[in-house]
C-alpha cells in the first residue's frame, strides 16, 4: 500500500478485498475501510467500471456490503466525468485495461484537487494481460508520484502447486 502525503491518493499493488478472501483472516476489508474512514468525506464511494476492468464491483461485492454496513454507499460508475461531482468523496479504480481520456484524467485531477480520494489498485497478471501503463498515466495525470510496475514473484519449488504464490 502506498499513500501520497501531498494528494488524496492511495494505491494497492493488487486488487484489495475482493470476493473469495476470508474476511477477518487477513484484515484486507478493515484496511480498505480504514482508508475510506481516514480520507473520504462523505458516504458515497464510486467504483469505476468504464475501463475494461476485470475486477469490477461485483468481484468486490462482499466488501461493498461490508462498507455499506459501516455507513458507506458503494456505487458502480462508467461515467466518471458526470458522477465524480455529485455526492462522491472517493473513487476506486482497479487495473484499467482501457486508457482514460484526457477529459477523464482532468476530471479525476479536479476531483483530487477538491479533496476527493482516489484509490488505485493494480494486479500481477501472470500472462502479460495487465495494462499497468494505463494506471501510471492516470497516476501521473492526477499528480501523484505513485507508480506501478508489472512484475511478480514466482517460486517454482516452495509453492504448494501455484508457482506464482511464494
Amino acid at each position: 500500500m502506498a499513500v501520497d502525503q501531498d494528494r488524496p491518493v492511495v494505491a494497492f499493488g493488487f486488487p484489495f478485498a475482493q470476493n473469495g478472501l476470508t474476511f477477518g483472516e487477513y484484515g484486507n476489508e478493515e484496511v480498505l475501510l480504514n482508508v475510506l474512514d481516514e480520507y473520504a468525506d462523505s458516504e458515497t464511494v464510486l467504483w469505476d467500471e468504464g475501463h475494461g476492468q476485470f475486477y469490477d464491483l461485483d468481484s468486490h461485492s462482499a466488501f461493498a456490503d461490508y462498507a455499506e454496513d459501516n455507513g458507506y454507499s458503494v456505487e458502480a460508475t462508467s461515467d466518471l466525468e458526470t458522477d465524480l461531482f455529485g455526492s462522491a468523496s472517493a473513487v476506486v479504480i482497479t487495473s484499467p485495461s482501457d486508457s482514460f481520456s484526457g477529459s477523464e484524467i482532468d476530471a479525476l485531477a479536479s476531483f483530487a484537487d477538491a479533496g476527493g480520494l482516489v484509490v488505485l489498485m493494480d494486479q500481477s497478471d501472470f500472462n502479460d494481460f495487465d495494462a499497468t501503463d494505463n494506471l501510471n498515466a492516470l497516476a501521473s495525470g492526477v499528480g501523484t508520484q505513485i507508480r506501478f510496475n508489472d512484475n511478480q514473484v514466482i517460486d517454482e519449488e516452495s509453492n504448494a502447486g501455484a508457482e506464482f504464490v511464494p
